[in-house]
């Protein structure tokens, strides 16, 4: 089977048809008028025969891709955990403390609460934390302090820019520098070196003013001697979100409680509450009150990302105010996928092949405004966050528009027809697309040569900013490239029943892809 195309057609009278049928095409419904001046339509029937042999090859195809995709799944998380046993990062020493007392500023308290969990003898006998960082919810200061190195940084460029001249003092760098041209104040909206160090000033006396204000403690980051002493702490504490806001004598373990479980048989074997583990979290008790902080205070302990993916100046947003940006930007992205299907719907009835152009436009230029409104509108504490986010949106968008619309846009009666204008062709299209048009354009990478090799190389005296034009270019992030392999996959299921060979065309475009992505980056 290589596609559900039917070329064995024939015209049959349809008595019950008339102008206003909608779900027929145009090319497969006729008229002919008859001697008395009644007219009689015609429609082009399929002859081909669909027995259950056919449904259950696609069921098989459709089970054998969802038992492949459990594998791959399982494999890959093995693969991670291999991988990470080899190789020592900052995570597998690490704690953090998530619901901290406000006021709990002092590191040496910390540490002697976590020293606790030091061996007794050897040569770290009585030491178990080698660092610990206290997290201010301080995330406003820590933007005030970016926005104004930032505006530092643009003023410098702005002029000495071309010059090995390095300037230091702003009133003198506003008074050396020359006239902005006209054209770049009103055709490009830039701001003038003196509009810069005003905005300077006004950020400079924000940040004297919270020089004075306290702030409130939000994280706590523990870092372990050894591995040992980290898993060890992370075993005793770690209880699920909900439970460490009970009460203390609900979380504590007591004798009496330990009896009473025992009696009534509520301990479940290791097996079975690990089992259970993986579907819901299992209430557990603290085993004394030496694991209360200050004596009173249940943590909330969780395992630390890495440094490099937490936004440390994000990190202090209140999830309320966070989740309300969240679902106002998710709602903004609804009306704006919306917006655009209805316009490939527009094209496509003034022009059927512009609108698959229409459609490959918007599967490029909508990802670009996703990711510029998360940059500018959403805070996300770690990169793990920021990426599931835009993967989520743009897997939609791309899903929607690449995959749902054009079965939309086609009639349903030309799903099983031959020829260049038929559903099966489209999508072969889009197989062929993605094998060979989206790997080209990676590899072309027009905008990472361009400043690789044209605007990095002609940067003079100022060695960070030509720094910055070789990292220019195209985004291989782990959302965009996930989003594209997901778009193939769901492409080839969803029309697996029509077009069959769709699994095979996919393999080939994930292979390809693997090997663009593994060139690129």
């Amino acid at each position: 089977i290589v596609s559900a195309v039917c070329p064995d057609t024939k015209w049959v009278a349809c008595p019950s048809c008339s102008d206003s049928t909608n779900m027929i095409a145009k090319d497969r419904i006729g008229k002919i008028s008859r001697p008395d001046g009644s007219e009689l339509y015609y429609i082009l029937k399929n002859q081909c025969k669909v027995s259950l042999r056919e449904g259950w090859i696609f069921l098989a195809a459709f089970f054998f891709i969802f038992v492949a995709l459990i594998i791959m799944i399982v494999h890959s998380e093995m693969q991670a955990d291999v991988l990470k046993t080899k190789i020592q990062t900052a995570d597998d020493y690490t704690l953090c403390v998530k619901n901290p007392p406000k006021d709990a500023i002092d590191p040496d308290e910390w540490k002697g609460f976590f020293d606790q969990f030091a061996d007794t003898d050897g040569d770290l006998a009585g030491h178990a934390v080698t660092c610990c960082t206290v997290v201010l919810d301080n995330s406003e200061l820590l933007s005030k302090l970016a926005e104004r190195r930032a505006a530092q940084r643009e003023l410098q460029l702005a002029v000495c820019s071309g010059s090995r001249v390095v300037c230091h003092d702003m009133d003198d760098m506003v008074k050396n520098s020359k006239a902005l041209p006209w054209w770049k104040r009103y055709l490009l909206r830039m701001p003038s070196p003196q509009d810069i160090k005003n905005h300077i000033d006004l950020l400079t006396e924000e940040i004297h003013g919270m020089e004075t204000k306290e702030f409130p403690v939000f994280e706590i980051f523990v870092t372990f001697e050894t591995e040992h002493l980290h898993k060890k702490a992370w075993k005793a504490l770690s209880l699920p979100r909900k439970q460490s806001k009970q009460d203390i004598s609900k979380v504590v373990e007591t004798a009496d409680s330990e009896e009473q479980e025992r009696q009534t048989g509520k301990k479940q074997c290791s097996f079975l509450r690990k089992l259970l583990s993986c579907f819901f979290p299992i209430p557990k008790k603290l085993a004394s009150s030496q694991l209360l902080f200050r004596g009173n205070h249940v943590l909330y302990v969780d395992k630390s990302p890495t440094p490099s993916q937490i936004h440390w100046g994000e990190l202090g947003v209140k999830s309320q105010k966070n989740c309300s940006r969240i679902m106002i930007s998710f709602i903004f992205f609804s009306g704006i996928t919306v917006a655009g299907v209805f316009l490939v719907i527009l094209i496509h009835k003034m022009d059927k092949e512009l609108a698959y152009y229409a459609i490959y436009a918007l599967d490029v230029i909508i990802p670009l405004i996703v990711r510029s409104l998360l940059s500018s509108f959403e805070r996300h504490g770690t990169e793990s966050s920021y990426q599931s986010s835009q993967y989520i949106k743009i897997t939609i968008l791309r899903i929607v528009n690449v995959v749902i619309l054009p079965t939309i846009l086609d009639p349903i009666t030309e799903y099983a027809q031959d020829g260049d204008k038929s559903l099966v062709n489209n999508v072969y299209n889009l197989f062929i697309a993605m094998i060979v048009t989206q790997p080209i354009k990676l590899l072309l990478d027009c905008f990472g040569n361009l400043y690789r090799h044209i605007l990095g190389p002609r940067v003079i005296g100022d060695q960070q900013q030509m720094n910055l034009k070789f990292m220019g270019g195209g985004d291989y992030g782990l959302a965009e490239r996930s989003t594209n392999l997901t778009k193939i996959l769901f492409l080839a299921c969803w029309y697996s029943a029509v077009f069959p060979a769709g699994f095979f065309f996919g393999a080939v475009a994930l292979i390809v892809q693997y090997f663009v992505d593994k060139f690129c980056l």
